[in-house]
This record gives structure tokens, sequence and C-alpha cells, in this order.
């Protein structure tokens, strides 16, 4: 009972797709095929609270990056009701996707206590902000060596935010131990995430 705290690092992996038109509307955007893997990245974390054992609520604050690029085809082939607007010229098309912010939430943690062993799981709400920055570029598939690259502007999003984890921690002192554990971080940009169209660019 009493005054706790910890800190992590982490490695992420996003689940359940960005999004983004490539992922969401790969035909209708003219694409023969597109390549979407999920986005990697790092954090950390950190938390403090007040425990009255074995329930102990507290502030969590935590920070991460992730990166992804996702990649078009376009064939150039307008049959089947492709709009030749799109789907011409024929290139490829890579997007790199940058995403950074953080997240704080309030959390209510349950703990078990062996001798040596502690086990623990913590979850609850809160506000998530993330930047994004993404790069696009495309390059004609003649072999010609035409290409054009497109630096966004960036956007950004506030969600509300869902925090949970669970961790098994190894006691090295009476009062510290080393953990190791897995973390969800849950958000929706919703529709706000969405970089400004440039009517300049020409392909």
């Amino acid at each position: 009972q009493g005054i706790y705290g910890g800190f992590g690092l982490l490695g992420v992996a996003g689940v359940g797709g960005m999004g983004t038109e490539l992922e969401t509307h790969c035909a209708a955007l003219g694409a023969s095929q597109c390549d979407t893997p999920s986005p990697f990245g790092a954090g950390a974390f950190g938390y403090f609270g007040y425990t009255f054992n074995p329930i102990g609520f507290e502030l969590m604050l935590g920070g991460l990056f992730d990166a992804t690029e996702q990649r078009a085809t376009f064939d150039g082939n307008t049959q089947g009701g492709a709009n030749p607007l799109l789907a011409t010229p024929a290139r490829n098309e890579r997007f790199k996707i940058f995403r950074f912010g953080g997240m704080g939430a309030l959390r209510v943690r349950a703990t078990a206590q062996g001798r040596l062993i502690r086990a623990s799981i913590a979850a609850g709400l809160g506000l998530s902000y993330r930047y994004m920055l993404a790069e696009r570029k495309a390059v004609a598939a003649d072999g010609s060596g035409l290409q054009d690259v497109d630096v966004f502007d960036g956007v950004g999003y506030f969600s509300p935010a869902i925090s949970a984890d669970g961790a098994i921690h190894f006691r090295v002192s009476q009062s510290t131990a080393v953990s190791v554990g897995v973390m969800l971080w849950a958000e929706n940009a919703g529709n706000s995430a969405a970089t400004a169209a440039d009517n300049t660019r020409v392909l």
C-alpha cells in the first residue's frame, strides 16, 4: 500500500490498418494492386499512482512513433470501367507515412504479489494526440525515369483513447522490479486526419 510508479520502453506494431485510401479504396483509385503493411515503431511510457493493495489508481503518460511505406501499382489499363484520369499513366507510387504523438490516461491497476514475482493488469480511458507526415513518390513504369515527389502538409488529430496493459514483475529488491508485458493503445483518427488536396500536381 502506498505510492508506486514505473516506466518502460515499447516496441510498437500497428493492428487494424491506418485507414488510408490505399487500404480502403484501392480499385476506386485506379490502382491494379496495393501493398499496405502495418506500421511499426517504438515508444516509451511512465505511470505513477497510489495503491490500496491490491487495487491502485494511476496516471499514465506515453509517447510513440511509428512509420509505414504503402505502395500502389497503376498499370494504365482502363478496361473494366477504371477512370482513365486515375489509372493512367502506368506508374508506381510509394507513400511513406510517419506518425508520432502522445497519450495520457487515468487507469485502475490490480496487482497480485508473491515473494519474487508480481503480476498486474491496468486499464483506463484517456486522450491521445497524433501528428502525421507523408511523402508520395510516383515513378513512370515505362522505364523513362520520369518521377514526381510530393511532401504533404502535416495533419494532427485528437482522439479518445483506451490504454490497457498486463505485466509480470520480477523483484530485484524490496522496492524495485523489472517487468515484461504487453500494452494496448487504441484510438481513432476519424475523418479529420485528411491531407489537403494539392491541385497543382501534374502526373
